[in-house]
């Protein structure tokens, strides 16, 4: 509220000019203002929480080597991105695990959604699929397997592919769920493997899983990744996969130990929403 007098030539007020303003509007909207903005903070530290707290499950779940590794006739290489996003932890994975027999079991994955919920099943698929070919499983058993525990719990969905490579029949045994194809490097060209059928695992309990089998010479290459490396704004997945194998295709060839590290920085940034997974595999002498 603002007033002012009117005095006449005596000094005497005579009449007072005013006018006021109801600010009960205004005030009620500040302080909606300061409720949302503490509610924002506190979701934000939430979110922060889990962040940090997904990041710390992945890591210790997740453990992902800095250099190359051997395993039964194959070196293993594998580079890892995390989303940029401060709140966003994806559930993609890998594995390379030697099976008694002699045999090698190679695995990329990736699990729908974000957060500690797709990190916990990116668990569970990782160690259930390691324990479960250790028993002698092929792959597309082990697929239903996985395929029946997802539909059990209702917790997720998941796309993987899974591989079981013979060292002693140079023989690559396969099989996957609603996953990108495996890139082959063989004599310097790079091709897709075709894909045998299988829909992504948790879709059905009647999910049919298929099996191939791609023989495999000293000096080739497999390239197993998530769909993190490929997927650029504005751009189609055909065309991203055009353009890992021309990448693979001159990388791959150059005298480095940490292809895959060489592959993803050749690439270019990598989907920022989305965590990348890529399982380098040479086929040793």
């Amino acid at each position: 509220m603002v007033a002012e007098a009117v005095t006449d030539a005596e000094g005497t007020p005579v009449v007072v000019h005013g006018f006021f303003q109801d600010l009960t509007a205004l005030r009620h909207g500040e302080i909606a203002l300061d409720e949302a903005h503490r509610a924002f903070s506190t979701q934000q530290r939430t979110l922060n929480a889990e962040h940090i707290l997904a990041r710390r499950l992945q890591r210790a779940l997740l453990p992902v080597p800095e250099e190359p590794f051997q395993l039964g006739g194959v070196s293993c290489d594998v580079s890892y991105l995390p989303a940029e996003s401060t709140i966003q932890i994806g559930g993609d994975w890998f594995t390379a695990v030697a099976l008694p027999d002699g045999s090698v079991m190679l695995a990329v994955g990736d699990v729908a959604g974000h957060g500690v919920e797709a990190v916990a099943t990116m668990a569970g698929l990782r160690y259930g699929a390691e324990a479960t070919a250790l028993s002698g499983t092929p792959p597309h058993r082990l697929l239903e397997r996985l395929n029946q525990v997802l539909m059990n719990t209702g917790s997720a969905t998941a796309t993987m592919v899974l591989a079981q490579y013979r060292p002693a029949e140079g023989v690559l045994t396969w099989a996957q769920a609603g996953h990108l194809p495996v890139l082959h490097l063989h004599g310097g060209r790079a091709a897709y493997l075709e894909r045998p059928e299988g829909r992504i695992l948790g879709a059905g309990r009647d999910s049919v899983y298929g099996l191939c089998e791609t023989p495999l010479r000293p000096g080739d290459r497999l390239f197993l990744f998530t769909d993190g490396l490929i997927e650029r704004r504005g751009q189609d997945l055909d065309a991203g996969l055009a353009d890992l194998a021309r990448v693979a295709e001159r990388v791959a060839t150059e005298d480095c130990t940490t292809v895959a590290a060489v592959l993803t920085h050749a690439l270019g940034p990598a989907n920022p929403r989305d965590d990348t997974c890529l399982l380098c595999v040479r086929i040793c002498p």
